[in-house]
This record gives C-alpha cells, sequence and structure tokens, in this order.
C-alpha cells in the first residue's frame, strides 16, 4: 500500500485498565504529562508532534495511551504518506465514562448520536472525543466478584459442616441438622454436590464477564483508531479545504485501521472479520446494496447508530481495492486526482470508474465475487 504496513486484528493483553498491544515492547512511561484544566475537567496533558492527547484517565493510563497513539499514527504515516502540515496537530480527548463525554460534546454539537458510539471526530474544533466504558464494566465486575466472595466463603462453611455431620453419622444425614444459613442444603452427598455446581456456575459467570471486560476494551480501541484515522486524514493527508474524501473513502479507512497494531516488517492488513461476515451475508442475499448507493452514501447513509451495511460495504471496497486488488493504491496519483477538489463534480459511479480503471457494473460483480469466495 504504498508503503508496506501492518494493521492486524489481534487479542489485546491486559494492561491497565484496557487491553494494549505495543508491538512486543514496553511503552516509555517517562512520557512528560502536564496537569491543566479546562471545559469542567481536570486533563492529563501530552503534546507531542503528530496529536495533543488530553484525558481525564490517570496518569499511568495516559501514559499507555500516549504510546498507543504514537503507534497508531506511525501506522498512518506508513500508510498514508504526509502531504501537508496543518497549523496545529488534532487534539484527541480521552474521557473516563460516558457522561464526561457527552457533557463535553452537547455545547458543541447536539446533532451528535447521544449514545452509541462513544466516539467522534469534530472537523471544526479538530478534535477527537473518545471515551472508555470500560471503567464502568470493571466496576460492575467487581461488584459481582465480591459478592461472589461472599457466598465462596458461605459455602465453604455449610460444606465443612455438612460433611462433619455426615462423617458423625456414618454418611447418613440427620434430619434438622443443617447450620444457620444452609436451608438451601442438605447434609447429605447430594448436598456438597450441589455445592460444587454452585461453585462452577460462579466460574462461568466470572469467564464471562472477563470477556465482557476485553470487549470493552477491545470497543475502546477500535473507536480510538478509528476516529484518530479520520483526524489524520483531514490534518496530513487530504484537507477538506483542498480536496474532497468520500464518505465511503473515509469511513471505509478508518473502519479498516480499527484495532491497528503495527509489527515488523514486512507489513500487511488482516481483515475484520465481523465485517467481512456483515458484508457476505449481504453480497448472497437477494438484493444486496448496490454499489452505486454506497459511493454516493452521506452522512444519512453512514450514520453511526444505523449505517452498519454502508460501514461494512467502505471497509470492503477500501479493504479489496488497497490490500487485495492494488497494494500500492494508498499514496498513489491515481487516489490523489480521485480525492482532489474538483473530482466531485462528476457523478459517483464515473468519478469510481476513473480510479479502478474500469465500469463499475464489470468491477461491482467482480469485487462481489471475491468476497463471497472469501467467505
Amino acid at each position: 500500500m504504498g508503503r508496506r504496513f501492518a494493521i492486524l486484528a489481534t487479542s489485546m493483553l491486559a494492561c491497565g485498565p484496557w487491553g494494549l498491544l505495543i508491538g512486543g515492547e514496553a511503552p516509555n512511561l517517562a512520557v512528560p504529562l502536564a496537569r491543566f484544566r479546562a471545559e469542567g475537567n481536570d486533563y492529563w496533558r501530552y503534546q507531542g508532534r503528530w496529536f495533543t492527547l488530553d484525558s481525564t484517565e490517570e496518569a499511568g493510563s495516559v501514559r499507555l495511551l500516549v504510546a498507543r497513539g504514537e503507534q497508531v499514527f506511525a501506522a498512518f504515516r506508513q500508510a498514508l504518506p504526509c502531504r501537508t502540515t496543518p497549523a496545529r496537530p488534532p487534539r484527541l480527548i480521552v474521557f473516563r465514562n460516558p457522561t464526561q463525554y457527552r457533557t463535553f460534546l452537547a455545547p458543541l454539537d447536539p446533532n451528535i448520536a447521544p449514545v452509541e458510539p462513544l466516539g467522534c471526530f469534530l472537523e471544526k474544533q479538530n478534535v477527537v472525543a473518545v471515551a472508555s466504558d470500560v471503567a464502568l464494566v470493571a466496576d460492575t465486575i467487581k461488584v459481582i466478584r465480591e459478592k461472589h466472595d461472599e457466598i465462596r466463603r458461605d459455602l465453604d462453611d455449610i460444606e465443612k459442616q455438612s460433611r462433619m455431620r455426615l462423617r458423625a453419622s456414618n454418611g447418613r444425614p440427620k434430619p434438622n441438622s443443617q447450620p444457620a444459613g444452609a436451608t438451601r442444603f442438605a447434609t447429605s452427598p447430594k448436598s456438597i454436590r450441589e455445592i460444587a455446581e454452585k461453585r462452577k456456575e460462579m466460574q462461568r459467570i466470572e469467564q464471562q464477564n472477563e470477556e465482557r471486560l476485553r470487549a470493552a476494551q477491545r470497543r475502546f480501541e477500535n473507536r480510538l483508531c478509528h476516529e484518530s484515522l479520520h483526524a489524520y486524514l483531514e490534518n496530513y493527508v487530504y484537507p477538506h479545504g483542498t480536496h474532497d474524501v468520500p464518505r465511503w473513502l473515509n469511513e471505509g479507512l478508518a473502519t479498516m485501521f480499527e484495532g491497528a497494531v503495527v509489527q515488523n516488517d514486512p507489513f500487511r492488513v488482516a481483515p475484520n472479520g465481523e465485517m467481512a461476515k456483515r458484508l457476505a451475508r449481504d453480497l448472497g442475499g437477494k438484493q444486496p446494496l448496490p454499489l452505486e448507493k454506497v459511493l454516493a452514501g452521506g452522512a444519512d447513509e453512514f450514520h453511526p447508530n444505523t449505517g452498519d451495511l454502508y460501514y461494512a460495504h467502505a471497509w470492503g471496497l477500501v479493504y479489496y481495492l488497497t490490500v487485495k486488488r492494488d497494494k500500492s493504491l494508498l499514496g498513489s496519483p491515481a487516489l490523489d486526482e480521485y480525492v482532489r477538489a474538483k473530482a466531485k463534480d462528476l457523478p459517483p459511479m464515473r468519478r469510481f470508474e476513473k480510479l479502478v480503471g474500469m465500469p463499475p457494473d464489470k468491477f461491482e460483480k467482480e469485487w462481489r465475487e471475491a468476497i463471497l469466495r472469501a467467505r
């Protein structure tokens, strides 16, 4: 892709309040941070060359975020080399909880989806705002775990007294011999099996909760990467004042970069499994979304809460064009021509035809067949 790069969809390692991969290297925990107050929040600030990061998280977590941000922006630069320098770098704001995020957005843009997703790029303000719900999930799990610990202690007492009574009665439970608080269990071999099943049930619940926490971590990292790509594209590659990046291309690139992790050379891109399944289901159906609608789609079609199908098609187009079909497309003169400001005067299908070098209907057939074969 212009230059080789890697975006690997990889399971995250536990590190701080969310998962974080640093390509096998430890983050630089000596990152300088400054404390300041603005917009009703107390922030830690990191001032870097490519972005400024402000966060209401604790300092240690912010340093991990900085390491992650630098990693992601390095991947962006390799995939899409810088073409311009902004007057000031984009500002990334990471809020510790959704309430802080929504309070921040309310006076800036009342049209931002109030619930999900918890991330956006405000082009006018040149701000990426992202909220983490990891702490909320972790707090809920903590309460459940504490309750389970209490139940385990009770079960230990019940089991101990049950075994003592069984031994005293030579294995024959005596009536009305249950200890206080043990009314749910009879003092018998059966009660001991019931206690063991209860322990297994709690263990299953705790495993499910751990997966909930990992899922929250993945959602947060994906939001951060996705919205940061929008900011990078606007600030360093194709600013809107001199370029016109169609919505499908902008969102497709951002979706492809979700969960980006830089690895060693040579670089490669791994497919987004969730998007691939969604796209294949639609393309294999009776009435798949037409290419023309995707290319012409705007803010209404690519709505965060209702545009899942459009996002899947945009991801599929970008992934196919830049990974499977033409690894040199990103950063190429052909793409530069496609996004130049005057190109928006062309009808979307005609404009796309110039990019791919073939009639759109022929490309659409080729693309659909490739996606369905990969399924």
